[in-house]
């Protein structure tokens, strides 16, 4: 099985304690939504994305990407084939696309696509990116449009670590009848 992997309890740890996540939780998460949808391209390690090394376009029907930027920061991005652009979810959002996520962008993603920056529920906190950008990929990988959910931030945590104990991932809690919606065109 080509997505098997080991938990330490480090990740789990890190989890509980609200630290960042790291490229190894991360690596569990694709592993996790690949899984829940084998269809999707993308899905591929944010180390060889952040050094510009990934091999695994965009050429897939639909193609997901949890990309790492600023050095600390975790977002997702998303395209179909025939888009003319990328959508970027960012719970950090900020008025322009970083420039690293460009840069991974355009190793990936073929052609010159536009990026659009997504409506998305903001974080509370600073360590909270990484498990906002995983509730992002995995509602896409479902085909629900996060733009239109408010995460429970508070349960996410907890939810990943049960998914991970479970090695199958759904949906992450959401508040009950919210609705964002809306394009940042960058």
């Amino acid at each position: 099985d080509p997505i098997e992997w080991i938990v330490t309890q480090r990740s789990i740890d890190n989890i509980q304690r609200g630290q960042w996540l790291t490229d190894e939780e991360i690596y569990v998460a694709l592993s996790l939504i690949r899984r829940l949808n084998p269809a999707i391209g993308g899905l591929t390690s944010t180390i060889a994305l952040a050094h510009a090394q990934s091999r695994d376009f965009a050429d897939h029907p639909e193609n997901l990407y949890i990309m790492h930027c600023h050095g600390n920061h975790w977002v997702t991005a998303y395209t179909k084939c025939w888009w003319t652009y990328v959508e970027l979810y960012d719970s950090l959002s900020t008025e322009t696309v970083p420039a690293d996520i460009k840069k991974q962008l355009k190793k990936v993603v073929p052609g010159n696509k536009n990026v659009v920056q997504r409506c998305l529920q903001q974080q509370v906190g600073t360590s909270e990116c990484g498990l906002f950008a995983i509730a992002v990929a995995v509602d896409l990988a479902m085909g629900i449009d996060p733009s239109y959910v408010r995460y429970e931030q508070g349960e996410m945590r907890k939810h990943f670590i049960d998914c991970i104990r479970k090695r199958e991932i759904c949906s992450f809690p959401r508040i009950k009848d919210h609705r964002l919606q809306g394009y940042v065109f960058l």
